[in-house]
C-alpha cells in the first residue's frame, strides 16, 4: 500500500498530462491574466483621481478633467496623448535657382554652378531606399546623382560642363568610347524614388555665350471635332510654332503645305509675333525669343478625291541665323479623312480672333476693366450670321473673359479670351545705351555689340529685338543710325518697347 502511495507521483511526473487538464490550466491562466489586468486598471484609475501624482510635464500634454475617463496606459501609468490628426505630406517638387542670390533661375550659362531645392522627400529606413536628386543632360543621361534629404534647406549643386559639347563615357566592358552630348538646351533635374519613378521634374536652359543657337518646333492638328470631312467642305488646322531655346531665333521662315486636291479657305494668325506678309501660308517673323510661340489657323476646303489627306506645315531659319539644335522637330504632319456622301446639309467652319489683352482704363458700377472691340470670326461653309458672346465694344472687367462665337447655321463655333489686367501693371523694359561707332578704313559698315536691356521683372518674360533694316542683331551694322526695337512680353500677353540707336560714322 506505501508503495502504491509513494509511487504514484513519480508514475505521473513520467505520464503526458490529459486533455482535460491542458484545458483546466489554460483557464486558470487566463484568469490569473484578467485578474492582473483588472488590478493595474484600478491602480490607473486612482493614479488618475489625484492620489498618484503625475508629471508636470505629462499634465500639459494630457490635462484630465473631472470625470473624465483617464487616458493613461495602464499597466505602466504613463498618459497616452491624444492620437494626432494625420498630416499630409508636402507634395514633393524641385527647384532651380542661383546659388549666389538664392533667387529662383531656370536659364544658365555654360560652366555655371546650378542649385538645386527639393521638398517632399520622405526620411528613409533603409539607405537603399532613399530617394535621389538626378541631373539629366539634353540627351537624357543622367550626369550626377545625389541622395535626397528630408530637409528642405538642403542645397544640392551642380557644375555645368565648359564645353559645348563632350563625350559621356561607359566603363562596362565592350563598351564604346562614350556618347557625344550637345551641352546646350534643355537639362532637367529629376527627384525620384529609389526605384527609379519620378516623383517632380524642374526645366533649366543651358546657353553658350558665345555661340547663341535656338531650337525651333512645329505642332499641327486639327481643330474640328472629328478628323474627317466631305468633298467640298472646311476642316480647319492649328499651327503651333516655338522656340525651346536656349537663344533667340531670328527670321523664323513659317510654310504651310495645302492638301493634295484641297484649296485655301483661309489663313490667319492667332497669337505670338506678327508672322509677315500677314494671313500667308510664308511668312517669317523677325525674332522669337527662347519660349515663345505663335500660333496659326488653316483652313481648308477639302478636294472632291476620297481617302486619307495629309498636310505638313516647317519651320526654320536662315544658315546665317542662329543654329537649331533640333531639326527633327522642324515639320510637322496631320492627317484627316475626306468621306464621300457626308456633304449634304450645312457646314460651317469659324476662325476666331486671337486672344486679347488690354489694360484697365475705364471703370463702370464701380469695377474696373477696359472696354474692348474685336474683329467677328471669319466664317468657312455655310454659316449665316456669327455673333459673339460678349460682344465686341462692351465692357470687360478686370480679369479673364472667354468670348464664345457661333454661327446661326452649319454648326461653327470657336473662342478665344479677353483679358484686362490692372492698370498699371505689365513689364517694363529699359534699352541699352545708344552707341555710336566710327566704321573701319575703307568699309561701309561696323561690328557693333548692341547689349542687352534690364527689364522689370526678370524673370518669366521674354525679349525680342526688331532692327529698323531687318538684320541680324549679330549683322554688321551700316553706316547711318539703325534703330533696334526692344519688347519684353510677359506671361499674360501684356508688352512694353524702347528703342535703341546704332550709329555708324564713317
Amino acid at each position: 500500500m506505501k508503495s502504491r502511495i509513494f509511487s504514484a507521483p513519480f508514475r505521473l511526473g513520467r505520464m503526458k498530462p490529459s486533455a482535460a487538464a491542458l484545458v483546466r490550466l489554460g483557464v486558470f491562466s487566463i484568469f490569473i491574466c484578467l485578474l492582473a489586468a483588472a488590478v493595474n486598471f484600478g491602480w490607473a484609475a486612482k493614479s488618475a483621481t489625484g492620489k498618484r501624482a503625475v508629471p508636470a510635464e505629462a499634465a500639459s500634454i494630457n490635462p484630465i478633467k473631472e470625470g473624465a475617463a483617464p487616458s493613461v496606459i495602464p499597466h505602466i501609468g504613463l498618459p497616452l496623448t491624444t492620437p494626432l490628426a494625420l498630416q499630409a505630406a508636402p507634395e514633393p517638387s524641385v527647384e532651380t535657382y542661383n546659388c549666389a542670390t538664392q533667387a529662383a533661375q531656370d536659364i544658365f550659362n555654360l560652366g555655371d554652378k546650378v542649385c538645386v531645392r527639393a521638398t517632399g522627400v520622405p526620411a528613409a529606413t533603409f539607405p537603399e531606399f532613399q530617394w535621389r536628386v538626378s541631373w539629366v543632360n539634353p540627351a537624357g543621361l543622367i550626369d550626377e546623382s545625389d541622395l535626397g534629404q528630408v530637409s528642405t534647406t538642403t542645397e544640392y549643386d551642380y557644375t555645368l560642363p565648359l564645353d559645348e559639347a563632350s563625350k559621356r563615357f561607359d566603363s562596362s566592358p565592350g563598351a564604346n568610347d562614350g556618347i557625344l552630348v550637345n551641352n546646350r538646351g534643355t537639362w532637367r533635374v529629376n527627384l525620384t524614388r529609389a526605384n527609379g519613378t519620378i516623383r517632380a521634374t524642374a526645366y533649366f536652359t543651358v546657353r553658350s555665350v558665345a555661340n547663341p543657337v535656338s531650337d525651333l518646333f512645329v505642332h499641327k492638328f486639327t481643330r474640328s471635332a472629328t478628323a474627317s470631312v466631305a468633298p467640298g467642305d472646311p476642316i480647319a488646322f492649328v499651327l503651333v510654332v516655338g522656340n525651346d531655346g536656349p537663344d533667340m531665333a531670328q527670321n523664323v521662315h513659317v510654310e504651310d503645305f495645302l492638301p493634295a486636291g484641297a484649296s485655301l479657305a483661309s489663313f490667319s494668325q492667332d497669337t505670338g509675333s506678327a508672322c509677315l506678309p500677314a494671313d500667308s501660308q510664308d511668312c517669317t517673323i523677325a525674332s522669337l525669343g527662347s519660349g515663345q510661340k505663335a500660333e496659326f489657323t488653316a483652313v481648308y476646303t477639302a478636294g472632291a478625291a476620297t481617302g486619307p489627306a495629309v498636310t505638313t506645315a516647317s519651320v526654320s531659319t536662315p544658315t546665317s541665323a542662329e543654329p537649331d539644335l533640333n531639326n527633327d522637330n522642324n515639320t510637322a504632319t496631320a492627317t484627316f479623312e475626306v468621306i464621300a456622301g457626308g456633304g449634304a446639309g450645312d457646314f460651317c467652319v469659324l476662325d476666331c480672333p486671337g486672344n486679347i489683352t488690354v489694360v484697365a482704363n475705364t471703370t463702370q458700377g464701380g469695377n474696373p476693366g477696359a472696354i474692348v472691340s474685336f474683329s467677328s470670326a471669319e466664317g468657312v461653309g455655310e454659316c449665316g450670321e456669327i455673333s459673339s458672346t460678349p460682344a465686341s465694344g462692351t465692357f470687360f472687367p478686370v480679369g479673364t473673359t472667354s468670348v464664345g462665337v457661333s454661327s446661326t447655321t452649319g454648326g461653327g463655333s470657336c473662342s478665344f479670351t479677353v483679358t484686362v489686367a490692372p492698370a498699371g501693371s505689365g513689364p517694363t523694359i529699359t534699352c541699352p545705351a545708344d552707341q555710336s561707332v566710327t566704321a573701319p578704313a575703307n568699309s561701309s559698315e561696323a561690328t557693333v555689340n548692341p547689349g542687352m536691356p534690364t527689364t522689370n521683372p526678370t524673370t518669366g518674360v521674354s525679349v525680342t529685338a526688331q532692327r529698323s533694316d531687318n538684320q541680324l542683331l549679330t549683322a554688321p551694322y551700316p553706316i547711318g543710325t539703325t534703330h533696334i526695337t526692344w519688347t519684353v512680353t510677359d506671361a499674360s500677353g501684356l508688352s512694353s518697347s524702347c528703342t535703341q540707336r546704332i550709329t555708324v560714322n564713317s
